[in-house]
Formats: C-alpha cells, sequence, structure tokens
C-alpha cells in the first residue's frame, strides 16, 4: 500500500520528504563527547523522540490499511505546534546551538523539530540562517543545512537547490521538485556530504516497494 502524500518515510541513515513532512533518525551520541549544556540536548532528544512517535502511528496505520482518524493529525499538530513554540525559545535564546553545546545528535533533533515547523515558515527562515552560521564554523552538519534550504525555498515558491523535496509523477513514482541548477545539482549535494540525486530517488522506490513500477 502506497504512502499519504502527507507522511513521511524514512530510509536507513539519509532523508526522504514526502509532502511536507519527513522523518530521520535522530543520530546516536559519542558517550565521551563532551557537550556544555547537556539538559537541552536531553530536552531535545525527548522531543525528537515524541514527534516521530505521533508520525509513526500514522504511518503504522497508512501501511496497515487503518484508517487514520481526525484525532491522530489533531495529535500530531498539537506536538508539532507545542514544539514550535520551544524551538523559538531556544533559537531566540541560543542561535543554533553547535555539536559542542548540546552534541550532534541534539543538533539533528532540533533540525527535526525545526524542519517541521511548516506552520511558521518565517521562523524556519530565521533558524536557517543561525544553522548556517552554525555550519560555517563547523558546528552542525550540512545536509542539514541542505534540507532546511530547499525547505523555506519552497514554502517561498522558489526552485530548490539540493532537490532534497520529493514530488511524484503521474505513476506515483517519487521525483525531485524544481531544481535550480539541476546540472551542478550533484556537485552542490556532495559539498554538503549528500549522495547523488539519483541515488537518492532509488532509495526512495525502494523503500517505498515501488521498484517495479518505478524501476529503469
Amino acid at each position: 500500500m502506497s504512502l499519504n502524500p502527507r507522511l513521511s518515510i524514512r530510509i536507513c541513515a539519509t532523508v526522504v520528504f514526502v509532502s511536507s513532512v519527513f522523518m530521520c533518525p535522530v543520530l546516536a551520541q559519542n558517550s565521551s563527547q563532551k557537550m556544555e549544556n547537556s539538559e537541552l540536548r536531553t530536552e531535545l532528544l525527548h522531543m525528537a523522540q515524541k514527534d516521530q512517535a505521533v508520525q509513526d502511528e500514522i504511518i503504522r496505520k497508512s501501511q496497515a490499511g487503518e484508517t487514520v482518524e481526525a484525532s491522530d493529525w489533531a495529535r500530531k499538530d498539537s506536538v508539532f505546534l507545542s514544539h514550535i513554540h520551544r524551538a523559538r525559545e531556544i533559537i531566540e535564546k541560543h542561535g543554533w546551538p553547535g555539536f559542542d553545546k548540546i552534541g550532534e545528535d541534539g543538533s539533528q533533533s532540533l533540525f527535526l523539530i525545526v524542519q517541521h515547523a511548516d506552520a511558521d515558515p518565517a521562523f524556519q527562515k530565521k533558524a536557517l540562517h543561525h544553522l548556517n552560521a552554525t555550519f560555517e564554523k563547523g558546528q552542525a552538519l550540512g545536509k542539514n543545512v541542505a534540507y532546511l534550504t530547499d525547505r523555506v525555498r519552497v514554502a517561498e515558491g522558489l526552485p530548490q537547490v539540493y532537490g532534497t523535496q520529493l514530488d511524484y509523477d503521474d505513476n506515483a513514482c517519487p521525483i525531485p521538485g524544481h531544481i535550480e541548477n539541476e546540472e551542478n545539482v550533484d556537485i552542490l549535494r556532495a559539498e554538503v556530504g549528500m549522495e547523488p540525486l539519483n541515488e537518492y530517488i532509488k532509495n526512495a522506490i525502494v523503500y517505498m516497494g515501488k521498484e517495479d513500477r518505478c524501476g529503469e
């Protein structure tokens, strides 16, 4: 059974976007790494786990052919909105905390929450500014910059830079949305540590079980 386009899917260690929502694994943190704000990291990890839990239930029901109730969507929206409020407070106070502050998994958790803040695109754009600054210091993941960059640009009606936001063709096969510089997209993706676009699409096809329909 195909997923509802409102849902997101997880493919191993990569992140795949479907419509306006996505999921990604929260990275395991090296316990030997010292952090200046372990309490904030713990809070963000808990928020990310709750974020994914409400989506997992919707995806489980969809894949099982069960009805996804209005209450399921309402629960997800409630979690997302409460997390947006807290993420605003965090970024207002700390900017985008680097690995040295909250660890790589804490940074990934914050990214997950911000990426789901579609109800406040202005906040996403502000968060992207802070994420870029932290990445330039070597304290954030380049691929997160790529994903959030595309998220913000799509919300503004602009073409993507990295092709992370997926659309569907007439056969319901995943394809990238409009890309600004398609000829050089793989170069840009490589610069932030991402796989080539074709590989990204193939992973999505395999995960969705659409090899027969969408394979070459």
